[in-house]
């Protein structure tokens, strides 16, 4: 594992945790999709482009010298009622799981920080209803985002047709604003509720739909923190990737370019 030292980013993030909750946030190296057959972001590194901007170029990729706050990136989580997706974010956020949550009513959302290359990173996490009454009422919400989260209970086959309707519906919001495609997931929740071949069955069924519609699969469980954990790495990966490939770096002037430069 790569070594690095704390930065004034990883002492902002102490102020608020320790351990393995600060542990969890401080991204060091590219981790791999949960299946590599299954992603259209096959890369298995940083690009060499995001690299230079985090390495030589801080102050273009945090767009302010005084701030060390990357822009927020806006993740919106979407699936039908009770599929997990509040779930999902409290699991990550505060590390806890409670099977008695409340539907969501309307629009909740949490900040999460990252660490990423030693650049802080931030995600305004938008947990939306999934009562019908409150489609309508998200939509105006869906504009910005800068991933897709749709959630699926895997223990209930049926909601998988609405992660994918779901899905179709905030690119439609989302992407007016954008030059490339919106990144996408398609996460299976609830993974601990099945039998073998109850799982065999719906994961085949995942996967397939994921590729159809161009969107990277995962399957996770709120009781267990690890797979939380690797799928919200894998979402400040892929934003911090689309970020930077938004960000031009800077022609460096020769002292020669620079002072006719002036001179005009």
């Amino acid at each position: 594992m790569i070594r690095i030292s704390p930065t004034d980013e990883m002492r902002k993030l102490r102020r608020f945790l320790s351990g393995d909750e600060l542990e969890k946030r401080i991204i060091r190296y590219f981790q791999r999709p949960h299946r590599l057959n299954i992603t259209p972001y096959v890369q298995d590194d940083f690009s060499s482009h995001c690299r230079d901007l985090a390495t030589n170029h801080v102050d273009v990729l945090l767009k302010r010298k005084d701030d060390s706050t990357l822009m927020m990136r806006k993740i919106i989580f979407v699936g039908e009622s009770a599929v997990g997706k509040t779930s999902l974010i409290t699991k990550f956020y505060y590390g806890e799981f409670d099977s008695t949550y409340m539907s969501t009513l309307g629009i909740d959302y949490q900040v999460e920080r990252f660490v990423v290359l030693n650049c802080e990173h931030r995600l305004q996490l938008w947990d939306t209803a999934g009562q019908e009454r409150f489609r309508a009422m998200a939509l105006p919400f869906y504009r910005g985002a800068s991933t897709i989260v749709s959630v699926f209970d895997m223990s209930n086959p049926s909601t998988i047709a609405s992660a994918v309707d779901y899905i179709s519906i905030a690119r439609l919001h989302s992407e007016m604003a954008r030059k490339t495609p919106c990144p996408t997931f398609l996460i299976g929740n609830k993974l601990d509720l099945l039998s073998p071949n109850d799982y065999r069955n719906i994961s085949e069924q995942g996967q397939k739909i994921a590729q159809e519609i161009n969107a990277e699969y995962y399957e996770v469980s709120c009781k267990d923190a690890s797979s939380v954990t690797r799928l919200f790495r894998r979402i400040a990966l892929i934003n911090f990737e689309d970020y930077c490939a938004g960000i031009e770096i800077p022609i460096e002037l020769n002292p020669f370019e620079k002072f006719f430069t002036k001179i005009n």
